[in-house]
C-alpha cells in the first residue's frame, strides 16, 4: 500500500473545489474555453459607384436583347453571308407575300408563307430605330469615356512633368519612388510626348 507523499496534507484536509451548479455560469465558462473563430485574411474589396451603375446598365441592355430576340452574336464570316441576302428591299418581300397568297403552289414549293414575309418586314422596320439609337448611345458613351480620360491624363502628365522639375533635396528624396513608378507605368504604354501635352510651368531652382 502506497503511503502519503511526505509534505502533502492529508486528504481530509485538502481543499475541495466547489462544484458550479449554475447553468448560466457554466455556459459562460464553456464559451471561454472555445477557440476563437478564424478570421479570413482576404481583404474586402468594395465596388465603386461606377462599377455598380455600369453593371446595372449592362443588365438592362441584355434585357433589351432578350426582348428583341437578339441573343446570338454571329461570327464575322456568317454575318458576311447574311449581308448578301438581308439587303433585299421591303417592297420585294411584300410582293412575294402577295404572290404566295395568290398561288398555293408557290407555298408548297418554297416552304414560305405570306405571313412570314410581312412579319419580317414589320420586325425590321420596328427595331431599326432602336438599333440606330443603341449605336449612337455606344458611340456617345465611348466619347464620354475618352473625353474624361483625356482630361485626367492631361493633368496627370502635368503632375509628372512638374515633379520632374522639382530639385529641392528634401522634396526630391520623397518624390524619387513616385517618379520611378510613374515613369515605369508610363513607359509600359509606349507613349511619347505629343504636341497637345500640357505646358509645364518652369520651377525655379533653389540655390
Amino acid at each position: 500500500m502506497c503511503g502519503r507523499v511526505r509534505g502533502s496534507p492529508p486528504r481530509s484536509l485538502r481543499r475541495k473545489e466547489p462544484i458550479n451548479t449554475d447553468p448560466n455560469q457554466r455556459r459562460i465558462m464553456d464559451t471561454k474555453t472555445q477557440s476563437l473563430p478564424l478570421v479570413d485574411p482576404t481583404p474586402i474589396i468594395t465596388e465603386s459607384v461606377h462599377t455598380i451603375a455600369a453593371r446595372d446598365l449592362l443588365l438592362r441592355v441584355r434585357a433589351v436583347q432578350e426582348l428583341a430576340g437578339a441573343k446570338t452574336v454571329l461570327h464575322p464570316a456568317e454575318r458576311k453571308k447574311l449581308n448578301g441576302t438581308s439587303g433585299v428591299p421591303d417592297e420585294f418581300l411584300e410582293d412575294v407575300a402577295v404572290a404566295l397568297e395568290a398561288y398555293s403552289i408557290l407555298v408548297a414549293a418554297s416552304e414560305a408563307s405570306a405571313a412570314e414575309m410581312r412579319d419580317t418586314v414589320d420586325h425590321s422596320r420596328a427595331y431599326a430605330p432602336l438599333v440606330r439609337e443603341l449605336l449612337l448611345a455606344a458611340r456617345a458613351l465611348a466619347h464620354a469615356i475618352a473625353a474624361r480620360r483625356s482630361t485626367a491624363s492631361q493633368k496627370a502628365l502635368k503632375v509628372y512633368k512638374v515633379a520632374q522639375a522639382i530639385n529641392r533635396p528634401s522634396d526630391e528624396a520623397m518624390l524619387v519612388p513616385h517618379l520611378a513608378a510613374m515613369k515605369r507605368s508610363l513607359g509600359r504604354s509606349g507613349r511619347k510626348a505629343a504636341a497637345g501635352d500640357p505646358v509645364v510651368p518652369t520651377v525655379k531652382r533653389t540655390p
